[in-house]
């Protein structure tokens, strides 16, 4: 049975959660990212969806392929009455132990199949929704064998999205991204996030004032201008600590030009050090 929304966003195991979520409580949740796999099934409702500068108009029976550390959240429409989903988190160390690239096929950016958002054909749409389904019921159940068979169900779902997006005919992703100014503006932060950036920088690039584009951005992503710079940065630090880089190296590569304001932003975003992070 489908549950209330619970607005945790960290992991409480080290292999993988499913929640099934019935009700449109996530209007005003901030962009947000985690350091493990998500796959969203969207079931119904009159929600659009934004990950990383892109808005998709979500349609029942979409699944969104969400990377570790992509800013992502829900867009739901003003008067909605239901939001009915379902969110598979997977963390990634446990992918590499059941099954080596198991999930490569549907997160691999560089295929040219790529999607973050899988639109299948009916007969493909009742198949992995009701695998879906019956993994949110095995899921933690205390039948015989409960475990083993989520085991089993979360390895059939993982097939069958990787087969579909390695095929570009049974799956179309036309129509999904919205351009606007600030999808715009969070395609240049993504791409200079190392760089000094200001709202005034931003604003004059644009050609438009700064009080506009501090009001449209904080409208269309929850979050303040400099949140979202802090967030991008953070973001790659983590991602080039796990590289192997040092924090050092880390702190400097993501834009940030003083170790100390480093520290103590990473150890309150991520509840641990460069250090301690990079040693993971």
């Amino acid at each position: 049975m489908p549950k209330r929304f619970d607005p945790r966003q960290n992991m409480n195991t080290s292999t993988f959660e499913i929640f099934h979520y019935l009700d449109p409580s996530t209007r005003h949740m901030e962009a947000h990212y985690h350091d493990f796999y998500e796959i969203f099934f969207f079931i119904d409702g009159d929600v659009d969806y934004w990950i990383d500068g892109s808005l998709y108009r979500l349609a029942p029976g979409d699944i969104l392929l969400i990377h570790p550390t992509e800013l992502h959240k829900p867009v739901p429409a003003a008067k909605i009455e239901r939001y009915e989903r379902i969110v598979l988190w997977i963390n990634k160390s446990y992918i590499s132990e059941i099954e080596n690239g198991i999930l490569e096929g549907c997160f691999d950016k560089e295929l040219p199949t790529y999607n973050k958002v899988l639109r299948l054909p009916e007969e493909k749409k009742q198949q992995l929704f009701s695998l879906a389904l019956n993994l949110c019921e095995e899921y933690g159940s205390k039948d015989f064998a409960g475990e083993v068979s989520a085991y089993s169900l979360l390895l059939q779902l993982l097939v069958q999205i990787n087969r579909l997006s390695h095929s570009n005919t049974q799956v179309d992703s036309k129509n999904f991204s919205t351009p606007t100014l600030i999808s715009d503006i969070l395609s240049y932060i993504n791409d200079h996030y190392a760089e000094k950036l200001t709202l005034d920088s931003i604003a004059n690039h644009f050609f438009v004032s700064k009080y506009y584009l501090s009001h449209e951005f904080k409208d269309a992503v929850n979050t303040s201008f400099y949140r979202y710079i802090i967030m991008k940065r953070l973001n790659a630090a983590y991602t080039f600590l796990q590289e192997g880089y040092s924090a050092n190296e880390a702190c400097h590569m993501c834009g940030f030009g003083n170790y100390s304001v480093f520290f103590r932003a990473f150890k309150a975003e991520f509840g641990i050090s460069p250090i301690e992070c990079s040693k993971q």
